[in-house]
């Protein structure tokens, strides 16, 4: 009888934690979201494991989040940030600077956007916006989602 106790202990103690990481990546209502999370899920290039986060911001409001707002800004190592880099170029992004035809918007303590390297501005639906960049002079990743 213990045996199978400690063994539904192990299963639980080993499947929570990940169903609850899991449920991180795709419900924002599930824990707060880290920098890196942010990264990945809005700019779609590699990130490693373990990155320096500079900024995190992850809004939700109304019901079921209809209004959604997100910001992250993080700082890769040297290897990761050429993988990064090149695959930026392979996703699409484009090099700075920007056109004068896209003006992303400006909210208070962002960063200014960088002189060297690539961005990625979308705007699929008319109150979604998604704008990404990756500096490569300081290898610094920005990534702004804003569902309205």
């Amino acid at each position: 009888m213990t045996k199978i106790r400690r063994n539904v202990l192990l299963v639980l103690g080993i499947t929570l934690p990940t169903v609850f990481l899991v449920a991180r990546l795709y419900f924002p209502l599930v824990g707060p979201r880290s920098g890196r999370e942010l990264v990945a899920t809005f700019s779609g290039l590699p990130m490693p494991l373990l990155v320096q986060t500079e900024e995190a911001i992850n809004r939700c409001s109304g019901t079921l989040c209809q209004d959604y707002y997100a910001r992250a800004l993080i700082r890769l190592p040297k290897e990761p940030c050429s993988r990064a880099l090149t695959a930026a170029r392979n996703l699409g992004y484009r090099e700075f600077p920007l056109p004068e035809d896209i003006r992303p918007p400006y909210e208070v303590g962002q960063p200014a956007t960088p002189n060297h390297g690539f961005f990625r501005y979308a705007q699929p639906k008319p109150q979604e916006l998604r704008f990404s960049w990756i500096d490569a002079d300081t290898c610094r990743v920005f990534v702004e989602f804003s569902l309205e």
